[in-house]
């Protein structure tokens, strides 16, 4: 299998024949940005400015300062038709690393376009499936790129209003038509693959606990005191908090220590002295949180419903085999039948073909006949070589059943097999012998009835069996001991 590699956030190649001060002077211009207020309203009003903002977001070197200068174009130049133009051709062009800031940068400045938010989907529709899965999340789910973020220049009434306006996207987006056609033509015609994954992870505890409206902050006046009544304020308040608790303590021991607390409390205020000026009124700005009007709670509650019928529809277009013959012939067509472009920069390894499977032998375990479903499984199991993970590098360490076997295991052993009957299962796999790389699937077969009944006598009479064989090396011993020890009561 193709190992997946995301693609770097940096650094970014020069183009060819450029001089590499260029890289110098834009790591300056990127410095002042983000140290001087005033950098930020110099560019705003420099001719080239906008020019200069552009090239900082394509051609700098590391990838959170393309981001930083594609939030600064957005928010600088909103209304340019060339920011415009200029972000449409980077979300279809850029690097997928590079896609997550200028589709937020796009759904603040031009959300309620019905034209701009057109040419969104026919970008989704024009992207591979690994793609579209990857800025299908970043529309959903645009709190991650933004948090945390407060870039200098920026007012903070404007910044405030840009990241709100980020954050609705799933209202601009989710309820269309043409989007809603567009998740429903790629899951039917690559189903199980990243777009039906990532839409089901998102959206699916929506039904459950719809999402709320993103958070608007607001900046107001208020009045109260200077630095030095509040402090003396306080520690009056936090000294006769402690005498209060000492008159009404009735325990000797805890009274005489909360004495003591006091006493070094009183000793610390005098090393460190309020002046005793009088109270000085002043005007405070703080931030508050906007709380959202009934009608933005209505919209993203429309929203969960949205999502709960287009979820309903994706899963209705999953076959339902007459006969559990059929679930098997499309676990091994999967290699045939997926679309190219599968690959999510988020994932290193390819393991989309187990999560494929996965999905295909959870839905085998609906099938209606339950004794179809266990003896499909248990040939499965006993058939079919073990998978070895790849998500990690100590994975050879690691013994537990991976991919479609985890959920054949847990189908079985939750609903379909008693302890007796699945440890059966396991001693016929362990019969097998040694001759599916190191008897990988024997060890596994021995956590997966040690996992689901860690504390029974019959499982442990099982391990005391199995200890012995020579397939057993030492890392399967500890990790099963490691199992019952923290099965293990008290």
């Amino acid at each position: 299998m193709q190992d997946v590699t995301p693609e770097p956030s940096g650094p970014v190649a020069s183009g060819p024949g450029e001089d590499p001060s260029q890289e110098e002077r834009r790591q300056l211009q990127l410095q002042s940005l983000r140290s001087d207020p005033a950098a930020l309203a110099k560019l705003r009003n420099d001719p080239d400015g906008c020019a200069t903002l552009m090239g900082l977001a394509e051609h700098s070197q590391w990838l959170p300062d393309r981001m930083l200068a594609t939030i600064y174009l957005a928010i600088t130049f909103p209304n340019d038709p060339r920011v415009g133009r200029y972000l449409f051709d980077r979300l279809s062009h850029a690097r997928v690393a590079d896609r997550a800031s200028v589709l937020a940068a796009i759904l603040a400045n031009h959300g309620h376009d019905e034209c701009a938010m057109a040419q969104v989907v026919a970008t989704f529709g024009q992207s591979p499936p690994g793609v579209m899965a990857d800025l299908l999340a970043e529309c959903l789910k645009p709190d991650g790129l933004l948090a945390g973020l407060a870039p200098m220049g920026i007012p903070e009434d404007a910044w405030a209003d840009w990241v709100f306006a980020a954050r609705s996207a799933p209202l601009h987006l989710l309820q269309r038509n043409d989007l809603q056609s567009l998740i429903l033509d790629i899951t039917r015609r690559d189903p199980d693959g990243p777009v039906e994954r990532t839409f089901e992870h998102i959206v699916g505890g929506w039904t459950q606990r719809p999402p709320q409206p993103p958070a608007r902050k607001a900046w107001v006046f208020e009045q109260g005191w200077d630095d030095t009544t509040r402090e003396r304020v306080q520690r009056a308040r936090i000294r006769a908090q402690f005498v209060e608790q000492a008159e009404r303590e009735t325990n000797p021991d805890i009274r005489i220590q909360v004495l003591k607390n006091l006493a070094k409390m009183d000793e610390l205020y005098r090393k460190r002295p309020i002046p005793d000026t009088p109270p000085m009124p002043v005007r405070r700005r703080v931030m508050r949180f906007v709380t959202a009007a009934p009608a933005q709670f209505a919209a993203w509650a429309d929203l969960a419903e949205s999502a709960r019928v287009l979820l309903g529809r994706i899963a209705d277009q999953h076959p339902k085999w007459p006969s559990i013959d059929g679930y098997v012939q499309e676990l091994d067509s999967i290699y045939r039948r997926r679309l190219p472009g599968w690959e999510q920069i988020h994932f290193r390894f390819d393991t989309d073909l187990e999560r494929r499977e996965e999905r295909i032998v959870a839905r085998m375990a609906n099938f209606p006949d339950a004794a179809a479903v266990r003896r499909s499984l248990e040939t499965l199991l006993f058939e079919r070589p073990a998978i070895w993970p790849k998500v990690w590098d100590e994975c050879d360490y690691t013994f537990e059943p991976v991919g479609w076997r985890r959920t054949a295991w847990t189908v079985l052993t939750a609903s379909h097999l008693a302890v007796a009957e699945a440890i059966e299962l396991a001693r016929r796999i362990i019969d097998l012998g040694p001759w599916d790389k190191e008897a990988r699937k024997s060890k596994e077969s021995i956590i997966a009835v040690v996992t689901a009944w860690p504390n029974d006598a019959q499982v442990l009479a099982f391990v005391a069996e199995a200890a012995g064989r020579a397939e057993l090396g030492e890392f399967v011993r500890n990790d099963i001991a490691g199992r019952l020890h923290k099965a293990a009561p008290g």
